[in-house]
């Protein structure tokens, strides 16, 4: 090849190199910003409950981010040593078949969630290939967290964001609504005040009348299975767990 040909030939080549090279410099620093939580072991006991690691987030399922795992344990700390309230998250892949609430119900008593004698605790549960989640409760906190909230924060929050797959938003989301819900905090609350869909009656008199007539007939309907029990006998009542208020739901 001639040299005077071959000058400007391997100038462009070394150009030609350093541009393809550019925008994977540009991709990596953008991908580090976002970069997945280090993989960390989780050990579990003899019944197959997760144990305690001592952070309020277990993210077994590797869902989150980095910054998203430290943002939510950060926030949920912060929470326990200003207002006493312990919220846990977790997070599977599945639940090997097993009920979702009485997996985290399992989970609730053995970690034992909340003050002593207070019971101000409450777990976010999530199984992801399940697509199921839940929320339990403890005797200080079901008061607040009634199954029906439990239920909107996980149809309205949780939900949407997961099936974006936004994991991290979407828990990091639900867990501010259960604990606005829980410390009275309105400014922690994003779901609306009212359910959407819902249609309010119009006339209020009217509205108060039928429910009075409802509880009438129910209490008659009670009254008159309370006797026929009575005099023929009674089943036994189940034992429930120590975390068993709450709601769950699917996404």
């Amino acid at each position: 090849m001639n040299k005077k040909l071959f000058k400007p030939f391997f100038i462009a080549l070394l150009a030609l190199l350093a541009l393809q090279q550019a925008p994977a410099q540009t991709d990596t620093a953008q991908d580090s910003t976002a970069q997945p939580a280090p993989a960390q072991v989780f050990s579990r006991d003899g019944k197959g409950l997760y144990e305690w690691t001592g952070s309020f987030v277990l993210d077994t399922a590797g869902v989150m981010s980095a910054a998203q795992n430290e943002e939510l344990a950060g926030y949920l700390l912060e929470l326990n040593d200003t207002k006493g309230v312990q919220i846990a998250v977790l997070t599977v892949q599945g639940t090997d078949g097993e009920q979702i609430h009485d997996f985290a119900v399992r989970h609730f008593d053995k970690w034992k969630l909340g003050q002593k004698g207070v019971d101000n605790g409450a777990l976010l549960t999530v199984a992801i290939a399940d697509h199921k989640s839940d929320i339990t409760t403890g005797d200080g906190t079901e008061g607040a967290l009634t199954d029906i909230l439990c239920k909107r924060i996980l149809d309205d929050v949780l939900a949407p964001a997961f099936r974006e797959e936004k994991y991290g938003e979407g828990l990091i989301n639900a867990v501010r609504n259960m604990a606005g819900i829980i410390t009275k905090d309105d400014s922690l609350v994003s779901m609306p005040a009212t359910p959407p869909g819902t249609v309010r009656s119009a006339p209020e008199e009217e509205e108060t009348t039928w429910l009075e007539v409802i509880l009438w007939f129910g209490a008659a309907i009670l009254l008159v299975v309370f006797s026929i029990l009575k005099s023929g006998g009674g089943g036994g009542r189940g034992r429930r767990g120590r975390g068993s208020g709450g709601g769950g739901g699917s996404y």
